[in-house]
């Protein structure tokens, strides 16, 4: 194994360790590195130019900067052991990990936001651009398994319609199609291009040839495109608007639908959200459609080799036009506008909350605080003038989940002299959109809000001076954080300190003098996490424990009067198995949750049935009979009285449930033997044969359940006076398998 010493140039350290973008890439696909890791990486990709101190990313990002420079050093940790082929040194000698994903790493002034700052290596930074294309369509493909292209409800078929119905058109018809469909701004654009194409119809075709003249560079065309409509529909005769269709997302429409394999739609909104995912900064109005062209092509490449993809759409579309530019626009508007959340992770850095500073008078006496909180709206009116105009610009961009601060401007001092801005009401935006009205010659904007606090907080200084319209958009981060302070509940920013921890490093260990409140704390912790106590398990440590009461051993039972030994799991071992089950639904679809449902419903009703009714069962073969008695979580008892050795015999559940999932077709005992791979017939294939055929019948009789998707819950195992308890006794060969004991 090579040893790279780093190089230590005035206050920057650097090193060269020789991988290349291709195998970060590998890396950052393969699922076994954690998506803390990953996180942590992106975090950084998104600073300015890549870099920044811990402090200054988390503040941008959120989380925290201790965590944040323990993931990037076991990221390091873990780089350097997957690869397997050099080790970074320290002048003293010992390894340095931090320097595996960072190019360099310098100490920053006193006053700078934090000591440290890292930039992040150039193969990496290319690696993790081409991995969020990937993992886009990854993410992709799993809402799609659930909402498939043509659901009713969201119904993203349509385009593919069009450009199917488009195909063969004159430009005149094309455009006619296209001005009715929320491809264009409808409301705007539709009444021009209704006048032109009844009006104007030579010019405007010859306007589409034009912007449709793949010689020509696109941006040129979009630009030509933009004058020559505003002169054909910049007219007496269109009182409609003053628009004139020449925008870049008309332009695009139109395109797509004449060449669906050369163009693909276009929305600002998407284009910008886009740009945001890469770091990448947007273009000036006329350049932003070919720059996301440009962008849209390494998911094109993806989209086209992506087999798995193309099997999971083809029956929403198979029947219209293909276009995999259309699929590739279609990935990133379902993420981007559709559905952010199941982007994971990177929701919370892409969606960070924009926060308002807004009034709360009308006519600049009558105050509407309180009615705002009662109704939990918040609304405003702006002028007809160019003031009111901007302002109103502004209030039309809050969106979903953004913060209101219901706040006053003033001066305070002897001569008036220091501005402060005083926050009373604060409130998350709960609307998808505002409820826009215009009454004479002002327009009322009105948005659904929960407020989740109301006081009094001043904010002096110069800076504070900018606060003074009905809305203005708040950036400062004195302001900012002391939101994020008040917003948590008491509990919460008591323990999240405890639960980064845990988190990152998955075992965590409380000290104290007894009675110092550990075990209320563990358990608070847990709770905080948003665990229930189905989610919780406790156990308490002492001298007698052991392996069997921890993970599994041999318990004795009796069977009538006879009395032996039988398997069963400790409780470790059955926590571990449910939050594993937990993990494993998690990942399934609702096709498949239905059916494990349905026949797990099915199991159950069957058993209970047999027990109440005592309902008696032969076997197939010596027609011994016999019956179901007990019923548990994971095992079935049947008794046989026939049976002198043996009367009570335990089936498992989860042979039932194989069986039935699969619908396997058995005809002997001898069937359940080999399905199973088991090197002899045992005693309970015969049962399970002749009850499995009774059950599959009944099946057949029952219609499907409903059921939603599993969520991925955490689990957290609280033991209690673990130095009460013989560790090596008690874990086994677990003992070297666990970290922090």
């Amino acid at each position: 194994m090579d040893k790279i010493e780093i190089i230590q140039n005035g206050d920057v350290a650097s090193c060269d360790i020789g991988v290349s973008k291709e195998e970060w890439l590998e890396l950052l696909k393969d699922s076994a590195m954690p998506v803390l890791y990953k996180e942590a990486l992106i975090k950084v990709f998104y600073a300015p130019d890549h870099r920044g101190s811990c402090v200054s990313i988390c503040n941008e990002f959120g989380g925290n900067p201790q965590s944040l420079n323990s993931y990037i050093t076991k990221c390091g940790e873990y780089v350097q052991k997957k690869l397997g082929r050099f080790q970074v040194i320290r002048p003293n000698g010992k390894p340095c990990y931090w320097l595996v994903p960072m190019a360099e790493g310098k100490d920053l002034p006193k006053g700078s936001e934090g000591t440290f700052e890292w930039r992040l290596r150039p193969e990496l930074t290319e690696a993790i651009e081409e991995y969020l294309y990937r993992y886009l369509v990854e993410c992709y493909k799993s809402l799609r398994k659930d909402i498939p292209i043509d659901d009713d409800k969201w119904n993203e078929a349509y385009k593919w319609q069009l450009i199917t119905e488009c195909q063969g058109k004159d430009f005149i018809s094309i455009v006619d199609k296209v001005r009715v469909t929320n491809l264009v701004n409808t409301q705007l654009v539709s009444p021009t291009l209704d006048f032109v194409i009844k009006n104007r119809p030579k010019e405007l075709e010859k306007a589409i040839q034009s912007l449709a003249d793949g010689q020509v560079l696109l941006d040129k065309r979009i630009q030509d495109f933009a004058a020559t409509m505003q002169k054909i529909a910049d007219v007496p005769d269109n009182n409609k608007q003053n628009l004139y269709a020449n925008d870049e997302r008309t332009a695009s429409a139109i395109l797509t639908c004449i060449d669906p394999n050369t163009y693909t739609t276009y929305k600002y909104g998407l284009y910008n959200k886009v740009c945001q995912c890469l770091n990448i900064p947007p273009k000036t109005t006329g350049k932003c459609y070919s720059h996301f062209m440009e962008l849209i092509k390494p998911l094109l490449h993806i989209v086209e080799n992506d087999n798995e993809l193309h099997d999971l759409v083809a029956p929403s579309i198979e029947n219209y036009v293909k276009s995999d530019l259309l699929l590739a626009q279609d990935i990133l508007w379902v993420l981007f506008v559709s559905f952010p959340k199941q982007l994971g992770f990177l929701y919370s850095l892409l969606w960070k909350p924009r926060y308002w500073c807004v009034g709360y008078f009308f006519d600049g006496t009558e105050s509407q605080q309180s009615r705002f909180v009662e109704e939990g709206i918040w609304e405003a009116w702006f002028n007809d003038n160019p003031d009111g105009q901007r302002q109103l610009k502004l209030a039309k961009t809050i969106k979903k989940g953004d913060i209101i601060i219901l706040k006053s401007s003033f001066t305070k001092g002897n001569k008036h002299n220091i501005p402060c801005v005083r926050l009373f009401t604060l409130g998350e935006v709960t609307s998808d959109e505002g409820f826009i009205r215009e009454e004479g010659t002002s327009t009322n904007v009105s948005y659904k809000v929960n407020y989740f606090w109301q006081g009094q907080m001043d904010f002096d200084g110069s800076k504070y001076g900018r606060y003074r319209k009905t809305i203005d958009e708040c950036t400062d981060k004195e302001i900012i954080n002391y939101i994020s302070s008040v917003r948590t509940d008491e509990p919460t920013m008591k323990y999240a300190k405890y639960i980064e921890l845990l988190e990152q490093n998955k075992n965590l260990v409380l000290t104290g003098a007894p009675g110092t409140g550990k075990t209320f704390m563990a358990k608070a912790i847990a709770k905080e996490m948003g665990c229930s106590d189905d989610e919780m398990a406790f156990v308490q440590f002492h001298p007698s424990y052991d392996y069997t009461d921890f993970v599994e051993g041999l318990r004795p039972v009796k069977d009538c009067d006879n009395f032996g030994f039988e398997l069963r799991n400790g409780v470790f071992k059955d926590f571990c198995a449910k939050a594993l089950q937990n993990f494993k639904d998690s990942k399934k679809t609702i096709q498949t949750l239905q059916q494990e449902t349905s026949v797990r419903e099915i199991l159950e009703d069957f058993i209970e049935e047999a027990i109440d009714n005592r309902m008696p069962f032969n076997t197939s073969g010596t027609k011994n009979s016999f019956s179901i008695v007990e019923n548990n979580e994971r095992t079935i008892t049947v008794e046989v009285p026939a049976n002198e050795k043996t009367r009570l015999v335990k089936l498992s559940k989860a042979d039932f449930i194989d069986l039935m999932e699969k619908n396997i077709t058995v005809k002997s005992g001898k069937d359940i033997q080999e399905h199973f791979h088991r090197k002899h017939r045992t005693q309970q294939d015969s049962y399970i044969y002749v009850l499995y055929n009774i059950i599959k019948k009944q099946a057949a009789k029952k219609p499907s359940v409903d059921v939603s998707p599993v969520e991925i819950k955490k689990y957290v195992f609280i033991i209690d006076e673990i130095n009460r308890g013989d560790i090596s006794k008690i874990f086994g060969e677990l003992f070297f398998s666990i970290d922090g004991i």
